[in-house]
Parts: C-alpha cells; structure tokens; sequence
C-alpha cells in the first residue's frame, strides 16, 4: 500500500466515524431549535401578560392619585376644625384666667 491509499483509508475511516456523529449533531441542533422558538413564544406571551399588569398599575395609580387629594382635604377640613375648637378653648381659658384675676 502507498502512502497515498494509506492516507486515503485512514480518510474514510475517519469520515465513517464523523458522518453519524454530524447527523446527530444537525438533530440536536434542530430540537434546540424548536425549544428555542417554544421559549420565545412562551416570552412573548409573557411581555403581554406585562403589558396588561403595567396598564393595571397606571390605573392604580391614578386611583391613588385621586386617593391622596381626597386625604389631603380631609386633612385640611380636619386642621380647620381643630385650629376653630383650639381658639374657642382658649378663648375659654382667658376669660377664666379673666375672672379668677377680677379683669373683665
């Protein structure tokens, strides 16, 4: 045998032993690919399921938003009212203090 047909033999060996090794490989590089493409349907159904929480939570916070200005004036009728029933207990006060010292 020369060395050209030694070469060539020990080719084919090789290649017979490469070949089902690169079919397997093209086969498991295509299930990847449908995983692949499952994973991104599966992403996009997610990122509109995120779409329609993100909208929820623009809707709260305006709820929220109204939330706080109705708080705000409750507070607002509440301070009144504690300043008008400071101002008349003081007022009582002084008028006592008045009588106690015989000032008018």
């Amino acid at each position: 045998m020369t060395i050209g047909g030694y070469a060539q033999f020990c080719t084919t060996v090789l290649m017979n032993k490469v070949i089902p090794l690169l079919l397997s490989m093209n086969e498991t590089m295509g299930v990847m690919a449908e995983k692949q493409a499952e994973t991104v349907s599966v992403i996009r159904g997610l990122s509109e399921k995120q779409d329609v929480t993100i909208s929820e939570i623009r809707g709260l916070s305006g709820k929220q938003d109204q939330t706080i200005s109705e708080i705000r004036g409750l507070r607002g009728d509440l301070a009144t009212q504690n300043n008008i029933e400071w101002q008349a207990r003081i007022e009582k006060d002084i008028s006592v203090v008045k009588s106690k010292m015989g000032i008018r």
